[in-house]
């Protein structure tokens, strides 16, 4: 068993890899060095694996278990004949002394970025994977060797062969599906990784398989292989006169066409945002006050095995959060999030346009009502322009202030505008199908006249610029319109839902665009599943916020929250509110064209007195 020495403030261990053949045992020996005497050494960035699948290496001449990945990693990157110092966070850092992991943790920032190179073991590669680092060296690099040799004997041989040129087109598209592969292993998941790649002094070098990358190179490379591939299947259909062989080849190309298409579809949506590293094209430097929500933003689909990582694997790039609520492993999560949310309100980002507050943030005693849930992200339109906190600052020089939190941290002081109690006027259903009938129900004509200014209002302007706005702001993609749908546009669109017929179009471009107007409004529509149209009694705006929202609570605008907030009287104090929902309210929001009537209202708003809103 390795005996771990206590460390000082400003020391680290380093790990001496040392040098042998490929299937020799890992051997290694631990050094304690200071980092203010600049030691050389190599970080090593990696995901750890499944901790409960072990190997032994050996640490000082001594067995210690390691996780398989980091054990693989270990081989790989390790010298034949030159020993190879690393800093490596599981051996480096005793995992079972808590309070050396208080003092390691904030110097991580510091090791990565002074480190004379970050290494990123990717994990073992795969055919594909292979291929399209082959593609990039060739290509990109330029190098000699078997790489260059096989991809320029393809393209010799397509000049000259349909044969050749189909299964180039193969070649091509197994490569771009390899390409996009990398960019979905594990070590693209993970929290700690995020710091880890942007702390590096210069762009890391990434190790997958037996191949060095620079992700830099292979980011775009997948989308380009395809269109090349794309452009030899064009030339052999458009030539026609397959033979069985040319069949085959042209069959197999198309169907890793399919498999690229999936995954092209899942890096613009569901993987959308999760790394936005640019890989080594842009640093983010901790100088914006908005740079911890924006960071937390970006890594909310990363995961990591702490709770308490969330936040601790990003503070090296935000010091001053790191100042005011220090690395602490012992303080529950629920701490730790408040702490957070508390630092981002101080800063004036507040969070509430991004991450959704809790489904149970009123009954739950752990956390305020204001602390949102920051494993979801929510984003939503923002708040028309005047109610920046660069505009509210010009208008109100002696009044405004950023938000302020008791030193309990329990209550949170906004001032904003109170525009009134509202009034409920609808609540969705949770199922599709119901969503539907319900927004049916409105666009009939037979209404009652009373109920005429809410169909027109509610279905032809609220829900449909919603659902317009809430589609271009996630960055949804349309063919013919990159802006995306006109509101005409969207209410055509749940007419024909509602009628259950889809209208045919002669040409193919109009009947493809308007299956994509469906799918947009059908997407709308489950956004709105169980939540509330409301209507406000002061201003007579309407629009939309949670299901926990009720008859007399309060509607407001803080400058700075970038969207309408709902709050309400608290039930043991009668001076204090709770947060009950964000709203999107048709009238108020960025980019909209309001009539005269809406801008003038927006202006009184403004240029109204601020009130102090406590919340708990």
């Amino acid at each position: 068993m390795v005996q771990y020495k206590d460390l000082g403030p400003s020391t680290v261990r380093l790990l001496e890899l040392q040098p042998s053949s490929k299937g020799a045992t890992i051997r290694c020996n631990l050094k304690t060095v200071s980092l203010l005497d600049a030691p050389a050494f190599e970080a090593l960035s990696y995901v750890w694996g499944d901790p409960s699948i072990k190997t032994n290496i050996l640490v000082d001449g001594a067995p210690f278990p390691v996780t398989t990945n980091l054990g693989m990693g270990l081989r790989a990157v390790r010298r034949r004949w030159k020993q190879r110092v690393l800093w490596v966070d599981a051996i480096c850092i005793n995992q079972d002394d808590v309070a050396e992991k208080n003092i390691q943790v904030p110097l991580m920032s510091t090791i990565y970025s002074t480190a004379s190179r970050v290494v990123v073991w990717l994990g073992p590669s795969t055919p594909e994977i292979g291929l399209a680092l082959s593609w990039v060296q060739a290509y990109e690099w330029k190098e000699c060797g078997p790489a260059r040799v096989f991809w320029r004997t393809l393209d010799t041989a397509a000049n000259y062969s349909r044969t050749w040129k189909a299964k180039r087109a193969v070649a091509l598209m197994r490569a771009a599906s390899g390409c996009f592969d990398l960019f979905e292993l594990p070590y693209w998941e993970r929290m700690w990784t995020f710091q880890e790649y942007h702390m590096a002094a210069e762009e890391p070098v990434c190790v997958c398989g037996n191949r060095e990358i620079l992700a830099s190179k292979l980011r775009t490379r997948g989308w380009q292989a395809s269109h090349r591939s794309i452009l030899d299947l064009e030339d052999l259909v458009n030539a026609g006169g397959f033979d069985q062989s040319l069949f085959r080849l042209t069959d197999e190309a198309f169907q890793w066409d399919g498999v690229v298409k999936e995954k092209k579809e899942r890096e613009l949506t569901t993987r959308r945002g999760l790394d936005h590293t640019n890989f080594g094209s842009r640093k983010l430097t901790p100088t914006d006050n908005t740079l911890l929500l924006s960071l937390m933003q970006m890594t909310t689909p990363r995961r990591c095995l702490n709770p308490r990582d969330k936040v601790y694997a990003l503070y090296g790039m935000v010091p001053e959060a790191q100042r005011a609520f220090p690395v602490d492993y012992n303080k529950p999560v629920e701490q730790v999030l408040l702490e957070t949310t508390a630092f981002m309100n101080t800063q004036g980002s507040m969070p509430y346009a991004t991450f959704p507050l809790r489904e149970n943030n009123i009954s739950n005693t752990l956390y305020p009502s204001w602390v949102p849930d920051f494993d979801k992200q929510d984003i939503r339109p923002a708040i028309d322009d005047r109610f920046s906190i660069r505009k509210v600052m010009t208008v109100h020089k002696d009044r405004f202030c950023f938000p302020r939190v008791s030193r309990d941290l329990t209550t949170l002081g906004l001032l904003g505008w109170k525009i009134g109690p509202v009034k409920l006027i609808l609540k969705f259903e949770p199922e599709l199908e119901a969503i539907l009938e319900q927004i049916s129900g409105l666009m009939l004509d037979y209404s009652p006249t009373s109920l005429r200014e809410l169909r027109s209002r509610v279905c032809g302007h609220l829900i449909p610029k919603m659902v317009q706005d809430v589609g271009v702001h996630q960055g949804f993609k349309f063919e013919s319109d990159a802006t995306g749908f006109s509101l005409v546009d969207i209410v055509d669109g749940f007419s024909q839902l509602n009628q259950g017929v889809e209208r045919y179009c002669q040409s193919v471009p109009t009947q493809r665009r308007n299956i994509q107007k469906l799918e947009v409004c059908r997407d709308g529509a489950r956004k709105l599943a169980g939540m509330t149209v409301f209507k406000s009694s002061k201003y007579e705006f309407f629009g939309v916020g949670s299901k926990n929202m009720k008859d007399a609570d309060i509607l407001a605008i803080v400058p700075g929250a970038e969207i309408p907030l709902v709050l309400r009287l608290g039930s043991e104090r009668l001076d204090c509110y709770q947060m009950i929902s964000v709203a999107y309210v048709d009238g108020m929001m960025a980019h909209q064209s309001y009539d005269g009537e809406d801008a003038r209202i927006l202006d009184e708003i403004q240029k109204g007195k601020l009130e102090e809103f406590s919340i708990r």
